[in-house]
């Protein structure tokens, strides 16, 4: 595909969402529609970057489904001892059991170091502006909730294959590595 219009040529501040509205209006019959960012919410994304809807959602309340974009809101990425390392037995268990992981959603604001100039990216053809002097490093308490409940969905999840179907993850895990 050559043609610079095509559609999967074309910028989008929600790539993933779009490619597969572009995808099969271009090959196949259907129109184009646009997947709102309520259903498909990526946490953390610039207020430069995301449109005027995404900006006016209210996390935690009108928010459907949550998009954890980026390692810093991944709460299975918190238990990690290495950032591409997989998630075990030890990491599971801590995400089911210890609860002290929810002061660690916060983010490092215990850096005294200044801050650094300006970043600057592109995504998706848009330049993209961090001012880092007020980036505190804390995530927002909304985005830490939002980390939480995803934990406890987790939990919920793991208590509930017990009950009903007497299957225990941690035990799957220990059987899978073997």
């Amino acid at each position: 595909v050559q043609d610079d219009d095509h559609p999967e040529h074309i910028g989008s501040y929600g790539p993933e969402q779009d490619y597969i509205s572009r995808f099969y209006c271009a090959f196949f019959e259907g129109r184009w529609t646009h997947l709102h960012a309520k259903y498909n919410y990526q946490l953390m994304l610039p207020n430069d970057y995301v449109s005027q809807a995404h900006r006016d959602l209210d996390v935690l309340r009108d928010v459907a489904v949550a998009h954890y974009s980026g390692p810093r809101v991944k709460p299975w990425k918190m238990v990690q001892a290495a950032r591409d390392s997989d998630l075990g037995e030890a990491e599971v268990e801590r995400l089911l059991y210890d609860d002290s992981l929810r002061a660690c959603m916060g983010g490092n604001s215990s850096s005294s170091a200044p801050p650094g100039p300006p970043r600057e990216r592109v995504m998706d053809g848009v330049l993209i502006v961090e001012d880092q002097s007020k980036a505190s490093g804390q995530l927002p308490d909304n985005i830490q909730a939002v980390m939480w409940e995803w934990v406890l969905a987790l939990r919920e999840c793991y208590h509930q294959l017990w009950r009903e179907a007497d299957l225990d993850l941690l035990e799957m895990i220990r059987e899978a590595k073997n």
